[in-house]
């Protein structure tokens, strides 16, 4: 079977939209949402003049500036990458707005939002990958330092995890004397979103070719 082109920079911006929209159901359906992403919703939670989507973008600010604090470097890849949260914080603030009315008072209403904001994720991040556009800082905080330290970088990505499940606790206790924004959800998305973004990505490089529109550019990053 033919595969079908499908440009990388479109794709990016795709996933964009779907991270965004797949993050306002999993915040609608109020089981649980990523650890990366607990802090800057509890944080959201407790000071409502600030939005999650811009918690989001400072959270991932501080993320590259400890970075190139660590390694004493910067790279064009952090600033855009940097942009591309803020791109996402602002997006994601507009689902937010957009999908605030929606009911969530039955658990089949929750259970079916989290289920459609995890899979529209797992879509978005592999979307992401098979693009030649820096990943967030999230992603990036993680492979730059591993590579940079020349650690493993499942450590690292483990210590990472349970550094800000850390910190998304300690908040929710800090805060509200009771676990916030963390439950089942992210326990499930912490074990089941790697392999199902894995498996989804072979599903779309069986159908689709990603090529760049800009092919000096998507050599440079």
């Amino acid at each position: 079977m033919k595969k079908l082109k499908f440009y990388k920079e479109p794709a990016f911006f795709i996933g964009l939209i779907l991270l965004s929209v797949g993050m306002t159901f999993v915040v609608k359906a109020d089981l649980g949402i990523s650890v990366v992403q607990s802090a800057a919703y509890i944080l959201s939670l407790k000071i409502k003049a600030v939005s999650f989507g811009t918690f989001s973008y400072i959270v991932q600010f501080l993320l590259i500036a400890i970075l190139c604090a660590v390694i004493r470097k910067i790279n064009i890849r952090y600033i855009v990458s940097f942009v591309s949260a803020i791109l996402y914080g602002y997006i994601l603030d507009l689902c937010m707005y957009l999908m605030r009315s929606l009911p969530n008072d039955a658990l089949y209403l929750r259970i079916i939002y989290f289920a459609a904001g995890f899979y529209l994720i797992v879509i978005a991040v592999a979307l992401f990958f098979r693009t030649n556009i820096p990943l967030m800082p999230y992603d990036i905080f993680v492979t730059d330092l591993a590579r940079a330290k020349n650690w493993n970088i499942n450590t690292v990505k483990i210590i990472y995890d349970i550094c800000c499940l850390a910190a998304g606790v300690a908040l929710s206790l800090i805060f509200y004397k009771k676990l916030v924004g963390i439950g089942i959800g992210t326990i499930i998305t912490g074990l089941f979103s790697g392999i199902c973004i894995k498996y989804t990505g072979k599903l779309m490089d069986k159908i689709l070719v990603f090529t760049p529109i800009f092919k000096k550019l998507d050599k440079s990053l």
